[in-house]
């Protein structure tokens, strides 16, 4: 279930070693965009209990133009998915310069590749280690915001389109 997914992710960033980036960088701030699900209490009740949790900002729902700035302003995406078909939140950080820390779920590993930091599913140590990297050193990040948006123009729609459309001519010749 998707609702129960997000969850387990939001809960895994407000572990102890994730936490522990937020106590190095004092100006960091956890951003979870989006309309509260299933497990909003449960999230709540988790973030009244972490070590920073008054450093943990819910915006709600955000329309397109106000989801691409916090991609934009953010110090790196986050995105410790369990299940993933594709990954176009990481794509979308990776095309603006945003760093890019994911877990190897799925495609993801596909996706992300040589764009973005990507760690093991489940590991929170890994996540931990591989976020703090992005905020707490410069050249990790300024890597990741040259490589990201390098890696992410490899996924162009018009090639994407252009690769369905022979691939339909060909299954109906």
């Amino acid at each position: 279930d998707d609702d129960i997914d997000q969850l387990r992710r939001i809960q895994e960033l407000t572990q102890e070693g994730p936490v522990e980036v937020a106590g190095d960088v004092p100006d960091l701030r956890l951003v979870i965009a989006g309309p509260d699900g299933w497990g909003a209490d449960a999230l709540g009740a988790a973030l009244a209990t972490a070590r920073h949790g008054d450093r943990v900002v819910r915006t709600g729902w955000v329309d397109d133009a106000d989801r691409a700035a916090l991609l934009r302003g953010a110090a790196a995406l986050a995105y410790p998915s369990r299940y993933e078909g594709f990954g176009l939140p990481p794509l979308e950080a990776m095309a603006v310069g945003t760093p890019v820390v994911s877990t190897d779920a799925g495609a993801l590993a596909e996706t992300c590749a040589e764009g973005a930091m990507v760690v093991p599913v489940g590991d929170v140590d890994a996540l931990a280690g591989a976020l703090h990297a992005v905020v707490a050193d410069p050249a990790v990040a300024r890597r990741l915001a040259v490589e990201g948006p390098a890696w992410a123009a490899r996924f162009d729609w018009g090639r994407t389109t252009a690769g369905l459309v022979d691939l339909y001519r060909r299954a109906t010749a």
